[in-house]
């Protein structure tokens, strides 16, 4: 499991792994990295429609979510 894992990881990841035996390990410490950005992404978007005008349709509401998910 531990060299499949490896194999599909890029150069980044694998400095993340240094050290770990086990796959549980390297899953949990993907896990915590991955959880900590996608947390990081929401904050950073709640940030800009709370920022966002508030006299928009909601046409133009959800335009706005398109174009932050798209950035």
């Amino acid at each position: 499991m531990i060299a499949l894992m490896l194999a599909s990881m890029t150069a980044p990841f694998l400095t993340k792994r240094v050290g770990l035996q086990y796959s549980s390990q390297i899953w949990s410490t993907l896990h915590t990295y991955f959880a900590s950005n996608t947390r990081a992404q929401i904050k950073k978007y709640r940030l800009r429609l709370k920022t966002s005008k508030n006299d928009h349709t909601i046409d133009a509401y959800l335009l706005e979510i398109k174009k932050l998910l798209i950035l």
